[in-house]
C-alpha cells in the first residue's frame, strides 16, 4: 500500500526535519528519535524487517539517498509517499523490503523565476517542571533516613540550616531557548 503525507498541514507547523513531519501521519510508520540535536531519526515501516538491516530506503527525486534524512531541507519538500509492502520490492527490489520513503522536492517552472523567503522564530521552555528539594531539605531528609535506618548521619549535613537553598540545577539546565530558522531559495526553469 501507499501512504501520501499531506504537506499543507506540516508547512505551518514546526517540523524541522522529515522525521518530525512523518511522525503520526501514516499507519504502520514508526519514527524513533534519540532526542540528540541534529541526529537522524530512525523510521520503521511495518515493524522490523528480515533482509540485511532494518533500514528503510529513502528516495529523493528518483535517486536513493545514502545519508540520513537531515540532508534534505524540509522547506524543499513538495510531496512524500511511503511504500509499505510488495509495491516497494517490485520497484526497488530487496533494497525496498523494509519500506520506501519517496520524497519529491519542489521544482522551478520554465520562464518564471521565484524567490522564496521562509522565516521561523520560536521560544522553547519546559512546561511541567518537577519540584526538587533544595540543599537544606535534602540534608534534613538524608539525616532522617539514615537515623531511621540506624546508620550514622553524614557529617557534611550536621547543620542543614547552614546549607541554605543551594543551586537549583534543573532551573539552571532548563532555561528558555530561542530558535530561528531562515531559508532563502531561488528557482527557475
Amino acid at each position: 500500500s501507499v501512504s501520501s503525507i499531506d504537506l499543507d498541514d506540516i508547512q505551518y507547523k514546526t517540523a524541522s526535519n522529515i522525521g518530525e513531519a512523518l511522525q503520526g501521519r501514516a499507519a504502520w510508520v514508526q519514527v524513533i528519535t534519540s532526542g540528540q540535536p541534529g541526529n537522524n531519526p530512525t523510521i520503521r515501516i511495518r515493524g522490523i524487517g528480515t533482509i540485511g538491516n532494518n533500514d528503510r530506503l529513502i528516495v529523493v527525486d528518483g535517486v536513493p539517498l545514502n545519508g540520513g534524512l537531515n540532508q534534505v531541507n524540509m522547506q524543499d519538500v513538495a510531496s512524500m509517499q511511503i511504500l509499505k509492502d510488495a509495491s516497494a520490492t517490485a520497484i526497488y527490489g530487496s533494497r525496498g523490503a523494509n519500506g520506501v520513503v519517496i520524497i519529491t522536492t519542489k521544482r522551478g517552472k520554465a520562464g518564471v523565476g521565484q524567490l522564496t523567503l521562509d522565516i521561523f522564530s520560536g521560544i522553547q521552555e519546559p512546561t511541567n517542571m518537577i519540584d526538587v528539594l533544595n540543599a537544606q531539605q535534602f540534608a534534613q531528609l538524608s539525616n532522617e533516613m539514615l537515623a531511621a535506618g540506624g546508620f550514622t548521619t553524614n557529617p557534611d549535613f550536621a547543620d542543614p540550616i547552614a546549607l541554605g537553598a543551594g543551586t537549583d540545577w534543573l532551573d539552571a539546565l532548563f532555561t528558555t531557548g530561542f530558535q530561528n530558522n531562515v531559508t532563502l531559495a531561488y528557482s527557475n526553469g
